[in-house]
């Protein structure tokens, strides 16, 4: 039901971003599976919290966010971006390409709230300036 959930939410625009919340447990989900299958440290912690800051359905189809996950084992936050890709019913997700976290000298840098959600704001629009610690996909693009 996960995986559908979140399919269906993009195909119906993602409209009102209230509706978010009915998802983001879903979506925690989704990309923790597909964390831990990719890197195997995942194992060890997990998300606890989805927080957008920008959502952009481009048509029923595609959605691009940009936001904070919190992090289960030290409530700490990172920075995620993602793109996803449904299929035309809304019943599938066909790719998903994730980055989350920035790698640090020591790993990746796990920031508390306040202090990230500034950084957030200011690089909105140089999101490829983040040094992401962790990158995946999934489907086929």
């Amino acid at each position: 039901m996960t995986e559908k959930a979140i399919a269906r939410w993009i195909h119906s625009g993602g409209v009102p971003m209230d509706s978010f919340n009915e998802i983001s447990t879903d979506l925690e989900f989704f990309l923790t599976e597909l964390l831990i299958a990719v890197y195997p440290e995942w194992k060890q912690d997990s998300l606890d919290g989805i927080e957008l800051t920008h959502c952009l359905v481009t048509d029923q189809n595609n959605c691009s966010m940009l936001g904070l996950v919190w992090l289960i084992r030290d409530q700490k936050t990172v920075p995620m971006l993602m793109e996803i890709k449904t299929d035309w019913s809304g019943e599938k997700i066909l790719w998903c390409e994730c980055r989350i976290g920035e790698s640090g000298s020591e790993g990746m840098l796990r920031m508390d709230y306040p202090r990230l959600i500034k950084k957030l704001y200011s690089i909105v629009d140089a999101k490829n300036s983040i040094n992401w610690a962790y990158h995946l996909a999934y489907g086929d693009r």
